[in-house]
């Protein structure tokens, strides 16, 4: 997903591109395409042009085709091993009997959690998922020399929840469009804000912007 932002200078366009795309800096690839320019009382002043790329999250998919013989790094061994004792204890003093998977490419980490009657983990609208998968992060990075991004599923539940956000994003556009009106989704996390955000980021009839503070953060969609 690549957006273009313009404002008086390179660090208001920034700002005003993470916050469409409700992400960090880090999570993203920015290109100056024009410094802007200020002129003498406003005369031939210029906006800052930024495009801004969010980073492949496809990458996880990708196989690794070692070309020679690596070293093993074993940072990246312990924050697995760390990563796997901390959710096998939780699952545990939960009461809850599953198997832990992880598998881990370039700098990102991804783990499966499979068992049965496991929205116990879930929690509504993946609420408490979320915050396990904050806090292994936490753990995976700890002590640790290179940053890992976790992502903590159970079964194909990010890829329904996906699903379900872009119909409904595409369901709100419309209500919009039909209403003549700005339309307020309710609260959500900065996952799902995002994940709105890019359903609707190529629709030519209205835009979206996220507004209000944390937790009750939420999506506004408006007409072009």
């Amino acid at each position: 997903m690549t957006i273009q932002k313009h404002a008086k200078n390179i660090e208001e366009a920034i700002k005003a591109a993470l916050e469409e795309l409700d992400v960090t800096q880090d999570m993203v690839d920015i290109e100056i395409i024009d410094k802007g320019f200020k002129g003498f009382l406003n005369i031939g002043t210029r906006n800052a042009t930024i495009q801004v790329k969010l980073k492949d999250e496809n990458k996880i998919n990708d196989p690794i085709v070692p070309t020679q013989s690596m070293p093993v790094d074993t940072t990246e061994l312990d924050a697995e091993k760390k990563v796997q004792n901390f959710l096998e204890d939780l699952t545990s003093k939960m009461g809850i009997t599953c198997s832990i998977t992880t598998k881990k490419v370039d700098n990102r980490l991804k783990i499966d959690i499979a068992g049965d009657k496991l929205g116990i983990i879930i929690g509504k609208r993946g609420e408490i998922l979320d915050s396990i998968q904050y806090l292994t992060q936490i753990i995976a990075n700890k002590n640790n020399s290179s940053y890992i991004k976790v992502i903590l599923d159970i079964g194909d539940y990010r890829a329904k929840r996906n699903e379900t956000l872009s119909v409904l994003a595409n369901k709100m556009a419309n209500k919009a469009v039909e209403k003549n009106r700005a339309v307020a989704l309710e609260p959500m996390n900065s996952y799902d804000r995002r994940i709105i955000h890019e359903a609707l980021h190529e629709n030519e009839l209205v835009n979206t912007s996220s507004e209000g503070k944390e937790p009750y953060r939420k999506v506004i969609i408006t007409l072009k």
